[in-house]
């Protein structure tokens, strides 16, 4: 074993030790070959088996790492897929109210347990909530991670741009289409910890909130354990600010992402429902990528953008149209193992070893989980498509929106006119999921991805078609999460986009 890959000086609850050897056999019970002493007393040398006590490790010259383990075993598979079911399934009605079934006294049993991991070990609730945002661990265009970020107080490298992790942050555009495959690692990643907090006896995935068809925050989420979460470095608990939840609006935008063909324009239509949610939801959900993973509803809530996702491939097949990714190749942060001189973060093989976007097609197999079933509106995949024909016998209208200040949360309404006349108010909203501090994104609408909201439903109560050209839109609301209202210069002017008939 390699002296670098040793602590020069490892603490160990109130007590420190000193490298002794670093190229001893390792012995059955020990996590490596290092052999230390103990500070305070002659004896030894020792060595480490995993256990529960907070452990800081330093290098020679007195900076803290994080000693290079070996991963949690959680075996692959092994003839058994966990199932996510309906969130609705773990909570009962009793004469007092809502209370947790069986299931769900077991996930808040096994959110207690991460939650009470000192972040010293990788698989800590808060350790993977990191993943998403703050403290910032990606540097510009995820070449690799400022690890000093990881370890509480963070200590940020002011000469260079550090960003949150979460892949639809980066304000790439060609990278809009890793959203889906990105949150299904994290969705995962945070569903090993669960396993591996009872070393692999649960047979339990998380569970999914269909917010397409229940307009109110999962009872689980609302009691115990998955209520609130605590937010790394801040030493406090999440918040939310809840707001009505309009499933239908919900329902469209997801019908919408489902009707793309292509993986980039899925991600783009499914990511906005996915934000609208964050924002319905308030409170640290709402206010960015910083704290959002921290709250325990974020996992219930993408592991329904997963099922969506998961929804969407079916839907593929059925069309005889692949999967296909411009940026195949690439290992997304920070789940993939890191160069030589950085330490990875990641203690679970499965997602280490399969961190590009296409590793996750074959969620089943590769990470052994699969929904119970799989429907939306009541339909199977096969019936929404042939229902789709027949929608697409008809025009369309949408109203197409850039966001040109993707760093702050917001949310933009908008009113259909006809050269001063309002026709329809209040349209959307479609919202963005930023922070506090608006960072331009462009000037130029031609480098962005477009979302479009369609509005065609809308008409019916008017005199207008789909196709009446003379139609147009404005911007009637631009606000912040806390509904302060932003200045609506800073927004590009809507255009009006029309599809014929098939």
């Amino acid at each position: 074993m390699a002296e670098s890959e040793c602590c020069h000086v490892k603490i160990v609850g109130h007590y420190t030790y000193t490298l002794v050897n670093s190229s001893l056999p390792k012995p059955a019970r020990c996590l490596t070959g290092c052999a230390y002493i103990r500070d305070d007393q002659l004896g030894g040398p020792y060595c480490f088996a995993r256990g529960g006590l907070p452990v800081q490790c330093k290098d020679k010259d007195g900076y803290c790492l994080q000693p290079t383990v070996p991963p949690p075993t959680i075996k692959h598979c092994d003839g058994v897929v966990r199932v996510r079911k309906n969130v609705s399934e773990f909570t009962i009605i009793t004469p007092e109210g809502n209370a947790l079934s069986e299931e769900g006294e077991e996930l808040n049993d096994l959110m207690k347990i991460i939650k009470g991991y000192p972040n010293s070990e990788l698989y800590s609730f808060e350790n993977i909530g990191n993943y998403h945002g703050a403290p910032h661990l990606c540097y510009d265009e995820q070449s690799k991670l400022n690890v000093s970020q990881f370890d509480c107080p963070a200590t940020p490298d002011l000469n260079v741009n550090i960003t949150p992790c979460c892949i639809n942050h980066v304000f790439i555009p060609s990278w809009d289409e890793m959203f889906a495959p990105w949150h299904r690692l994290l969705t995962l990643q945070m569903e090993l910890a669960l396993i591996y907090s009872t070393n692999g006896t649960t047979k339990l995935g998380i569970p999914y909130w269909d917010w397409t068809s229940v307009n109110e925050i999962p009872s689980l989420a609302l009691q115990g354990e998955w209520k609130y979460g605590p937010v790394k470095c801040e030493d406090r608990n999440t918040k939310r600010n809840v707001h009505p939840f309009p499933t239908q609006k919900l329902a469209n935008r997801v019908k919408q992402s489902y009707k793309q063909r292509s993986t980039a324009e899925f991600n783009l239509f499914l990511a906005e429902p996915h934000i609208f949610v964050h924002d319905l939801v308030g409170g640290d959900m709402g206010n960015g990528p910083n704290t959002s993973a921290f709250d325990p509803v974020f996992y219930l809530h993408h592991s329904q953008i997963d099922y969506e996702y998961a929804f969407w491939q079916e839907l593929q097949k059925l069309r005889e149209n692949p999967v296909p990714f411009e940026n195949y190749d690439w290992e997304m942060q920070p789940f993939r193992e890191q160069p030589h001189g950085t330490r990875t973060i990641n203690p679970f093989t499965m997602t280490l070893h399969n961190a590009k976007p296409p590793d996750g097609l074959d969620y089943e197999k590769k990470f052994c989980y699969k929904y119970d079933k799989l429907l939306f509106q009541g339909q199977t995949p096969q019936k929404f498509l042939e229902n789709c024909k027949n929608e697409l016998k008809n025009p369309s209208l949408y109203v197409g929106f850039t966001d040109k200040y993707s760093g702050i949360a917001s949310r933009t309404n908008f009113t259909l006119i006809k050269g001063s006349t309002k026709i329809i108010e209040d349209i959307g909203p479609v919202s963005s999921f930023g922070g506090n501090n608006p960072l331009k994104r462009a000037e130029n609408r031609d480098d962005l991805n477009q979302y479009l909201l369609e509005v065609t439903d809308l008409l019916a109560s008017t005199n207008y078609t789909p196709l009446d050209k003379t139609l147009q839109f404005e911007v009637s609301e631009f606000v912040d999460f806390e509904d302060k209202p932003l200045d609506k210069n800073k927004t590009f002017k809507p255009t009006a986009t029309y599809r014929k008939a098939d």
